[in-house]
Formats: C-alpha cells, structure tokens, sequence
C-alpha cells in the first residue's frame, strides 16, 4: 500500500493544510475523498480561499516533520510542476455541482472541470437562472375547478 500527501498551498506559497492518504481502494478514489472533504470544509467557512490542492505520491517516514519538510522542499525545487492539483475554488465548484451519490474520484473531478471550461459564457449564466415557466398559452382555471374567478380565455366556472 503506497502513501500519498494532500496538501494545500495559500497564494503565497505556505502549506495551510496536510495529511496522508492512503492508498487503500486506488488514489483515484480516496484522492477524490481528500479533494471534495477539502472543499467541503472550506465551503463551511465565510469564503473559500485562493489555494491550490496537490496530491503527491511519498515514500518516506510518516511523521508530521519530515512530511512538512517533504512537502517545503518540493515546493521550492519546482517538484510541485507536473503534481495533480486544482485550484480549491474550482473543487468546491464541482462539489457544489455533484450529486452526494455520485462517484467522487479524481477522475470526475477532471471531467467536470473540462466540461465547465469547455461552456461558452453565455451557457453557463443561463445555467444559473432560476427557470420560470412559461404562461403564455396556458390557462389559469381548469375545467372543473371550483372558483368564482372569472380568467379571460377559460370558461365560466360558477
């Protein structure tokens, strides 16, 4: 079973947040669970801040320093390039998105991310608007209702 480090890094490159994961069913899978229990927490709070999500393979002893350390030395080496990571803002966004049964992984997290970019603008705020049927053609009253409303176009209803 192999081990890998989820972290989060602010704007100005400090680790805000780290911990293990292990590998059990695929890192596909319980990266997704790091990745959406992060935007979970930060949609707890008042704003979710500008960070970026890593998950980075490790084999080295698995001690909060040495992972600290790990991690700091990455980041100033240029190691963190061709890591897997997402800005929080767009993991909280597909969270936000995803129905709570659906399949959490890494992989998803991808797909929807493209899937997002590849909208036009124009989709994406329609996608937004609350949908408001139309009334035009439709008739208020049915027959058979009991009201001593009289709405233009329907029948006398008494």
């Amino acid at each position: 079973m192999s081990t890998y480090i989820g972290f989060n890094l602010n704007s100005n490159r400090q680790i805000e947040h780290f911990q293990t994961i292990e590998n059990r069913y695929g890192i596909n899978s319980d990266g997704g669970k790091f990745l959406f229990g992060q935007a979970e927490l930060a949609l707890k709070g008042s704003y979710i801040p500008k960070e970026e999500v890593y998950l980075i393979p490790y084999q080295g002893a698995v001690q909060p320093g040495n992972i600290e350390r790990f991690i700091k030395d990455m980041t100033h080496n240029g190691g963190l390039s061709c890591a897997t990571h997402f800005p929080l803002r767009d993991i909280a966004f597909v969270y936000e998105n995803t129905s709570p049964y659906g399949i959490h992984n890494v992989d998803s997290i991808q797909r929807m991310l493209q899937k997002a970019k590849d909208k036009s603008p124009a989709e994406k705020t329609t996608e937004r608007l609350p949908r408001i049927p139309s009334r035009k053609g439709k008739r208020y009253l049915q027959q058979g209702d009991y009201c001593n409303k009289y709405e233009p176009g329907s029948p006398d209803v008494q």
